[in-house]
């Protein structure tokens, strides 16, 4: 059944691509392609679950340190979907997905666009990082004009995401400026709706881990080693707000329940597994500190 599902995710990853972007050699991949308006070269690859993920390498680099570690968290702030890694001697551009019957051709071809967008648009930046810099000013934006109709799919988004977590979780309490939200333990998940790219709309579920932190090397380095050892998720610093949050986004076009459960499984675990640890090794006040 394993075998099977992989080859049914492969077959779909080079559906989706195959003709819409160049493609490439793919050697050990199972697709590889130039992706997005800097046409960075992406591969994609499946890993256990089936798991896909689309990744590109943004600029070459040596081990991880602290100063790279505080940059992966600082630039997640501004990124919508997918995450940065060091690994395999660069800085990469990352997002997983869902594979199986449940996987949209269209979740395949976003996340290429978007990892080769953020490969491209964030190597500026992390040049400047890694060169020791300290960053400022605005933040990379995909230069991507909204067409018609997008309040209507986010508000045919929402109600969808609001009808699956009634469904599933029992409801979550709505904020017209926050979206839906609920309590994991001692943190709270946050669960919103957001246009991307023309017509498509992305949900991002997010929970404050830490507010009041100091973004300091070996709080950096700790939280890259906890998302390390997992294909989803992030962990955010907001430097103007002094937050800490987990994040992770899925496509919310023809979004499967199952995409819904595993982003909220995995943000959850990232908050509140780790928010009582972080504190008590960092301090800043937990969600529940605040609200208590």
């Amino acid at each position: 059944m394993t075998s099977e599902r992989f080859r049914g995710t492969a077959a779909q990853v080079r559906r989706a691509l195959d003709g819409v972007y160049d493609r490439l050699d793919a050697g050990d991949a199972v697709w590889r392609c130039t992706a997005g308006p800097f046409r960075t070269p992406v591969e994609v690859v499946i890993e256990d679950g089936p798991i896909v993920v689309v990744r590109a390498d943004v600029l070459p680099c040596g081990e991880l340190d602290g100063a790279a570690a505080r940059a992966l968290a600082v630039e997640h702030d501004g990124l919508l979907f997918g995450r940065f890694r060091v690994a395999g001697g660069a800085v990469r551009a990352e997002h997983a997905i869902i594979g199986g019957p449940t996987m949209h051709l269209q979740e395949v071809r976003i996340a290429a666009w978007a990892v080769g967008w953020a490969a491209g648009a964030y190597r500026p930046r992390w040049e400047r990082h890694l060169a020791g810099d300290v960053l400022g000013g605005d933040l990379p934006v995909p230069r991507v004009e909204p067409r018609r109709g997008v309040e209507d799919r986010i508000a045919s988004t929402t109600d969808r995401v609001g009808r699956y977590l009634a469904e599933r979780h029992g409801g979550f309490v709505h904020d017209p400026h926050w979206g839906y939200h609920e309590a994991f333990g001692s943190a709270r998940v946050f669960v919103s709706v957001r246009h991307v790219l023309e017509v498509s709309t992305a949900v991002l579920v997010a929970a404050p881990v830490l507010s009041g932190i100091e973004l300091t090397n070996a709080l950096a380095l700790d939280l890259a080693d906890v998302t390390e050892h997992q294909t989803y998720g992030r962990f955010a610093y907001a430097s103007d707000r002094a937050e800490l949050w987990a994040e992770h986004a899925v496509l919310g076009d023809d979004l499967d329940p199952a995409e819904l459960d595993a982003a909220l499984g995995v943000v959850a675990g990232l908050a509140d597994d780790n928010d009582d640890r972080l504190q008590g090794l960092y301090g800043g006040q937990r969600y529940a500190d605040l609200t208590g």
